[in-house]
């Protein structure tokens, strides 16, 4: 896999996602999405999740500079990124998407072979100083500094 690119190796699950975007006062703005969790390849051994919209290409290489990500927590305060591939006039906050909701369940785990207290896990690395999570715990989705 070439630098700066992630290539979709696995299909973990779909997701229906729902929120509002330029309502007034709570009254309009109903969106949804139909999004793919999916594994990730990165250069090298590294791996990544990442949401797909239903609408983009799921088997090809994706640009690293065409995500957002957002942070999940993983277990006991240890902390997680996840990426989402969409259109980003699309604006719907991390707490929407399952990963950041409920974390880490069994599904996930059964699909990409792991264990929840794997130091290989998805998204999680003790020693890069690429991710500040202080500034991916809001609720917004994050561009991804290229």
């Amino acid at each position: 896999v070439p630098e700066d690119r992630l290539l979709p190796t696995i299909r973990i699950r779909r997701e229906h996602i729902e929120w509002k975007q330029g309502s007034i006062l709570g009254v309009g703005g109903d969106c949804s999405q139909d999004y793919t969790l999916v594994l990730a390849q990165e250069q090298g051994h590294k791996k990544e999740f990442v949401y797909i919209q239903k609408s983009y290409p799921h088997e090809s290489l994706i640009n690293m500079c065409d995500l957002q990500c957002g942070s999940y927590e993983i277990t006991n305060g240890q902390m997680g990124v996840f990426f989402v591939y969409h259109d980003k006039s699309q604006k719907p906050s991390q707490n929407r998407f399952g990963l950041k909701a409920n974390g880490i369940d069994n599904q996930i785990l059964k699909a990409i072979n792991e264990d929840i207290g794997s130091r290989s896990l998805p998204g999680y690395t003790v020693q890069s100083s690429l991710w500040h999570f202080n500034g991916l715990r809001t609720n917004y989705l994050h561009d991804y500094k290229c």
